[in-house]
């Protein structure tokens, strides 16, 4: 990662001719602009009303699955083996049923966070953009791709505002 870092400076410096003293560079923590910006938590709320009714439905199930095997162990004695073996089935039936709606549910809710997580990523991209112009920086990282840098380098911040403030 260094020796990418590195590589990509020496392409700037003798790209552009410019020089160490020249170049202005700047870090951003992406994690903490996600975490702190209210369109994360609205896309969050979002996801949460759009798979709601699926998981109360799943919930439901389950109870229900949850409900049958306390009545056979309760009733256990008093049942004959048709009856034990007709509800054995049933609860097979809603475990399997459950089973297969959380791995829709799952991979739904997975599909639709992917797509708004993107699309908020564009949003963030902009506001990095914006900041860069603004600070007329000349080159901008991630903060997990350094090892050291200056507190003053940092424009997370500036990046949240933006975003706050669009």
């Amino acid at each position: 990662m260094y020796k990418r870092i590195l590589l990509v400076m020496t392409l700037i410096f003798s790209v552009s001719g410019l020089s160490a003293a020249e170049m202005k560079v700047g870090y951003v923590n992406l994690q903490k602009v996600m975490a702190s910006i209210p369109q994360y938590q609205a896309i969050q709320e979002k996801i949460g009303k759009q798979f709601k009714a699926r998981e109360d439905e799943l919930k439901k199930l389950m109870k229900k699955g949850q409900e049958l095997q306390e009545k056979v162990q309760r009733d256990a004695m008093t049942m004959n083996g048709e009856e034990r073996q007709k509800i054995g089935r049933e609860i097979e039936e809603l475990e399997i049923e459950v089973k297969l709606k959380q791995k829709y549910l799952q991979e739904d809710a997975n599909i639709a966070q992917a797509v708004e997580q993107r699309n908020l990523s564009a949003k963030v991209q902009q506001a990095i953009s914006k900041v860069v112009q603004q600070e007329n920086l000349t080159l901008v990282v991630k903060i997990e791709s350094i090892l050291f840098a200056e507190p003053s380098m940092d424009i997370t911040d500036k990046v949240i505002e933006v975003m706050k403030n669009p």
